[in-house]
């Protein structure tokens, strides 16, 4: 009995060792070769177009140009590339291991696996391949791979989806669609690799065979998933102790308490760490557990070709050989991981102030005049971001059609004032005797749709104004205008023109320096030094310490927008950022005073929830 308890931990723990080598390995690949390779090749087609930088803000003219296409086809065939050795060296190493031919040789395997590549080269295959790096990622069955692992929706487009019933519900339906097309053809590349078949053939043989057990195959799936949850859970306390047995005892030798605690958490970071590194490669493996287990049910045993045979039986002696060398691989990255914690925390501890330096100047903008504090984009709601000590507002412009300009954020008034009519077909006086709902709060009284002069007396000398140019009247002669408006009310120093689009930021950097500018994006390559903008405003998801510290290099300010959530407020409170831009001023008030009363072991503790 304790000899086959000993066969089955052999067993797991080899084929963990052989998943986290594998992953090692690819993870190198990728970051030193294919991705830098991408962004090389990126950079010169970016360049070679006559543009300095690929944003969410002048996107459209380059992927029309003839540039745009070789990128598209690049960036799609590399994707293939990556999302398919994963995949298929998953499929490859887990269906040998349910043929018990546990000695595996890592090389002959990936070898495989880059030739079942061609698989994916068709039109039918690219379909998959997006379908996998995009969908399944947004239904939640942990496929995420290469250099998809963060995809996600944008949380400003989130936002706008859960605000509004319709869209929700076509969100809902949409996703129940995708998890339907998932989990029909979950099987596909099994049938592919493992069978032999043809992709058509293939896809037809998932849907079959799906259509028959997909009641059992979400059943056993999902109980697969829950127990794989609860061994992390388990393993992850059974380590903690551990790392704190082995802290006491460390302590005894080095007192230094903030070093050793400092080592635990790193530990325990690295164990969570590990574990979510596994993710994908383990639920590959119970996909393919099932797979194998379901055809066995039919009465056909399956045996995979794509492995030479001779490469995988190895005799008794070899094998202890294995199992020492494992064991010693196993053994020196545990040393490397203890002395890299002890040196980091060591360093850590001794030059505390210079890396936990807390940024208390981040300045609070007010999103669409006031947030959530009146109704938005009106005067009042700029006198109440005044009243609550935020550094700026941000409101957006629009041309009305008797070439005056007021504040409106949507394309119509049709949400905000109950008109469905744009600001372009409409005069000043008769937008004028409109007024704003309060979206947070119906109960208080509505109020009048403002005009820039008005959000421009309101704010002068009191609070600084980021200026966004919004909709189709968002041109050149908006620019003008603006500018213009802004020079007569003597208010340079306090404003600053924002724009989604980029061109009209080069334009007003280039004709009108003395003012400031800030350029609004969701994504960015190339350099940030040479985006034209004093201002860099991030969509959250963009914006990382290492891209914000990016900024702080090119001497320009870091922004974040839109920061609503309790998680988004918490993460960039804390963060290096200069400006949080959000509907909830309050609560970043609240969240600014705490973050002050931190102590030195709470900011430690932070920065690895970060």
């Amino acid at each position: 009995m304790d000899s086959m308890k000993e066969n089955i931990w052999s067993k797991k723990g080899k084929i963990i060792w052989l998943y986290t080598k594998y992953l090692i390995i690819t993870k190198l690949i990728t970051a030193t070769l294919l991705l830098p390779s991408f962004s090389f090749i990126t950079s010169k087609l970016v360049h070679l177009s006559g543009r300095t930088n690929l944003t969410s803000g002048n996107y459209k003219g380059f992927i029309l140009s003839i540039y745009g296409l070789p990128l598209i086809v690049i960036g799609v065939l590399l994707l293939a590339v990556i999302l398919a050795i994963d995949i298929n060296t998953f499929i490859i190493t887990s269906a040998l291991i349910e043929e018990g031919k546990l000695n595996i040789k890592l090389k002959s395997v990936l070898i495989e696996a880059i030739k079942s590549v061609k698989h994916f080269f068709s039109p039918v295959g690219m379909i998959m391949v997006l379908f996998v790096a995009f969908a399944m990622p947004l239904i939640g069955l942990e496929i995420k791979l290469g250099p998809l692992e963060e995809f996600k929706i944008p949380n400003f487009i989130t936002s706008v989806i859960f605000g509004n019933t319709l869209y929700l519900s076509i969100y809902i339906i949409s996703l129940l669609l995708l998890f339907i097309i998932a989990i029909t053809y979950s099987l596909t590349i099994h049938f592919i690799l493992i069978d032999g078949q043809d992709i058509k053939k293939a896809l037809k043989s998932s849907r079959l065979f799906m259509k028959k057990y997909w009641k059992t195959f979400i059943k056993d799936y999902i109980i697969k998933i829950i127990k794989l949850t609860i061994k992390s859970g388990i393993a992850i306390l059974v380590f903690v102790l551990i790392a704190y047995i082995f802290d006491i005892v460390f302590s005894r030798f080095y007192t230094n308490d903030n070093v050793s605690f400092i080592m635990l958490l790193l530990a325990l970071s690295e164990i969570i760490g590990y574990i979510a590194f596994l993710a994908v490669p383990l639920a590959i493996s119970h996909l393919t557990e099932l797979f194998y287990e379901y055809h066995k049910k039919e009465g056909k045993i399956l045996k995979l070709k794509l492995v030479p045979e001779e490469e995988l039986i190895v005799n008794e002696k070899c094998s202890k050989n294995i199992s020492m060398k494992t064991k010693a691989e196993i053994f020196l990255l545990l040393c490397a991981i203890f002395t890299f914690n002890w040196v980091a925390a060591s360093l850590t501890e001794k030059y505390f102030d210079q890396i936990f330096k807390i940024n208390k100047s981040i300045q609070i903008v007010a999103h669409r005049a006031g947030g959530d504090l009146e109704a938005e984009n009106t005067v009042e709601g700029v006198k109440e971001a005044i009243k609550e000590n935020a550094s700026f507002v941000e409101i957006d412009v629009q041309r009305t059609k008797d070439g005056k300009y007021v504040i409106n954020h949507d394309a119509t008034f049709n949400r905000t004032a109950g008109v469905d009519k744009t600001p372009m077909e409409m005069t000043f006086n008769e937008i004028k005797e409109l007024e704003v709902e309060n979206a947070f709060d119906l109960t208080k009284p509505n109020r009048k749709v403002a005009s820039f002069e008005e959000i421009l007396d309101a704010a002068k000398g009191k609070i600084g104004v980021f200026v966004e140019l919004k909709e189709k009247s968002a041109d050149y002669k908006m620019v003008d205008d603006v500018v213009k408006i802004i020079k007569e009310k003597n208010m340079l120093d306090e404003c600053v023109i924002l724009s989604l689009d980029y061109d009209l930021i080069e334009y007003t950097h280039d004709n009108y320096p003395e003012i400031k500018t800030g350029f609004l994006y969701f994504f960015s390559t190339g350099d940030l030094k040479d985006l034209k903008a004093d201002y860099l405003i991030m969509e959250e998801g963009e914006a990382s310490h290492s891209r914000v510290s990016e900024i702080h290099e090119a001497n320009k300010k870091a922004i974040v927008w839109t920061v609503n959530t309790e998680e988004s407020i918490d993460r960039f409170i804390k963060s290096n950022v200069d400006g949080i831009i959000t509907d909830h001023v309050l609560l970043l008030n609240k969240a600014k005073e705490e973050v002050k009363k931190r102590t030195h072991l709470e900011i430690i503790i932070d920065s690895f929830r970060e």
